[in-house]
């Protein structure tokens, strides 16, 4: 007589029958047969993907690092420009400042003198003192007048 099978031992085996039959490999088998092609197809389609993608990023960041260093060229090149630009005017300062400075310096005085005595008589007059003759030649700045015409007209119109 056969040995007496258990219940739960039978139901696996059915299981497996069934799934067979299906065309659903067994559970813990690996894709075998047609699954395993289009799985294959679908990675080897990921891995092209994956590499053109790696290949378009590498393509980007050499185009990328040449514009980089093109600019890094263009930047050193406009550099030097200025600062030959930079080097001509400061030599043309100098030069002007060279040239110039000995006219420019004494007129400036001059002018800066004439002012101080100008704004100096301004002064005078509105605080009502009588204005002084130049000392070098007796009278007022400006004037063709006389010393003695300035006395008279200062006493004249004191009066």
């Amino acid at each position: 007589m056969p040995a007496a099978v258990s219940p739960a031992a039978v139901l696996p085996a059915t299981a497996c029958l069934r799934r067979s039959s299906l065309g659903i490999p067994p559970q813990g088998a690996t894709v075998a047969g047609a699954g395993a092609g289009a799985a294959a197809a679908s990675l080897s389609e990921a891995q092209a993907q994956a590499s053109g993608a790696l290949d378009s990023e590498r393509t980007n960041l050499q185009a990328r690092r040449e514009q980089h260093l093109l600019d890094i060229d263009r930047s050193y090149d406009q550099k030097r420009l200025f600062d030959v630009d930079l080097k001509s005017k400061v030599d043309f300062m100098q030069s002007l400042e060279s040239n110039c400075a000995h006219r420019t310096m004494p007129q400036a005085t001059k002018e800066r003198k004439v002012e101080i005595r100008a704004l100096s008589d301004a002064e005078d007059v509105l605080s009502g003192r009588a204005l002084r003759a130049s000392p070098a030649t007796g009278a007022l700045r400006g004037s063709s007048a006389s010393p003695a015409a300035v006395s008279l007209s200062s006493s004249s119109s004191s009066s």
